[in-house]
């Protein structure tokens, strides 16, 4: 009679530890109303409401532009992600300040407006307000920096001096929505 038992119970233990591994090993998504989420860079984010969606733009991952104002529109507010693989001896701390460096070197009329540490879904975020200019166009930007899995996410909102405090409470929500996966 134990024997029977054994021979019963071993292909049950079986299955019950193959369907747990399977379970804990493979994370399913579950998708927010309105989120892109991007599978092979790991992040997703919420977008404001009707802005256009583009992918492979420069080096960011996605790109999200405003709807034009009128056909004149030389400007389009936008969010983009970019997302870097990280050295694993690169931590956070050290990842902002080569960001800021890098800002402060390649963008022209770089000034640092704000700078300060947020939790954004369990994750810790550097936020910093800048302004800086594209040839003749002055930019003023929201950029949170985040460090997860290895990887450095970079979302950036991008609106004119003029227009920047309109579209602030929009880029505030979408980088509150950001997840890395």
């Amino acid at each position: 009679m134990r024997r029977h038992t054994r021979r019963t119970l071993l292909p049950i233990c079986l299955v019950l530890l193959g369907s747990l591994t399977m379970s804990v090993g493979c994370k399913s998504h579950t998708p927010r109303p309105g989120e892109y989420y991007d599978k092979e860079e790991r992040f997703s984010i919420i977008p404001p409401a009707g802005w256009e969606q583009q992918q492979g733009v420069m080096a960011a991952a996605v790109v999200f532009l405003s709807p034009m104002e009128h056909a004149d529109d030389g400007f389009r507010e936008n969010i983009n992600v970019v997302v870097e693989k990280l050295p694993s001896d690169l931590d956070f701390d050290e990842y902002v300040a080569a960001s800021k460096a890098n800002m402060r070197k390649l963008l022209t009329d770089f000034e640092e407006l704000e700078s300060s540490r947020r939790t954004v879904n369990g994750m810790i975020g550097e936020r910093l307000i800048y302004a800086h200019r594209m040839g003749q166009v002055k930019c003023r930007v929201l950029l949170y920096i985040f460090v997860e899995n290895g990887r450095g996410y970079n979302v950036t909102c991008t609106a004119g001096p003029d227009t920047f405090d309109e579209y602030l409470p929009d880029f505030e929500k979408a980088c509150e929505s950001f997840m890395a996966h």
